[in-house]
């Protein structure tokens, strides 16, 4: 089933990356090739914005200063739920966002703490989203399959949708 959003894509897109917190980020080189690396979400903001903890020198933040168009992908494979983000993404030195994202979990991958001058956000400006929701976990879908093999109650139906939220 492919549903039309009536809320916020906003709000959609926030509900749709509950409870995922790492996502593959998708950057483009300077020679065109695609790389893809884990990163940890800090925040979804009501905007729609996805934020992003990195060090100025990682190669992730001269992709996106080369190239700003990227991708994530967001897996919750026991809920079979599965969100692919496009958006435009920037390299922010602002440091009290940092301070207010910073955790005891970012501690651990930047050790030289809040002071740390290749300390820096990655900020993604969400343009648009897909995504496919199986809304129930493995054992009921499985069950509500075999169920439907037998001439029962069908599985139930998938979800899936779009979500516009704007040129970045």
């Amino acid at each position: 089933m492919t549903n039309t959003v009536d809320t916020d894509p906003s709000t959609t897109l926030i509900e749709k990356l509950s409870g995922i917190r790492v996502a593959m980020l998708t950057t483009t080189d300077e020679s065109g090739r695609l790389h893809s690396r884990p990163m940890a979400t800090q925040e979804t903001s009501a905007d729609g914005a996805l934020w992003f903890f990195t060090s100025n020198n990682a190669q992730v933040a001269l992709n996106i200063q080369a190239s700003r168009e990227v991708n994530l992908s967001y897996v919750d494979s026991n809920l079979q739920r599965y969100v692919s983000v496009a958006g435009r993404a920037w390299i922010l030195h602002d440091t009290d966002r940092i301070q207010e994202l910073w955790s005891p979990a970012v501690a651990a991958w930047f050790p030289r703490g809040l002071n740390d001058p290749d300390l820096t956000l990655i900020r993604v400006d969400v343009t648009e989203a897909d995504y496919w929701d199986g809304g129930e976990g493995k054992f009921v879908r499985l069950s509500g399959f075999i169920r439907e093999l037998l001439g029962e109650k069908p599985a139930a139906a998938r979800d899936r949708g779009h979500l516009d939220l704007g040129t970045a």
